[in-house]
């Protein structure tokens, strides 16, 4: 079975959503806006260059992710 990604989101004053992202190799965290992530997307760790894939399972619960903290939030953040 894949390792999950260790993900977390920033919601910008726009309600634009970012994807942090753990490396699994250094713990690092990566940035990228959830946006303009297509599935099966390559990102480089900044710190160890290991490649982090981000399958379309990853970018769906990020997706789940923004939704329910747009519903917790009241749609204020």
């Amino acid at each position: 079975m894949p390792s999950t990604l260790k993900i977390d989101l920033n919601i910008d004053k726009h309600k634009r959503p970012t994807l942090v992202i753990a490396c699994p190799s250094c713990q690092h965290e990566l940035t990228h806006h959830l946006e303009t992530l297509l599935p099966d997307s390559t990102l480089n760790c900044e710190k160890c260059n290991s490649g982090i894939g981000v399958t379309r399972n990853d970018l769906l619960r990020a997706q789940d992710l923004y939704t329910r903290i747009l519903i917790d939030d009241g749609g204020k953040t």
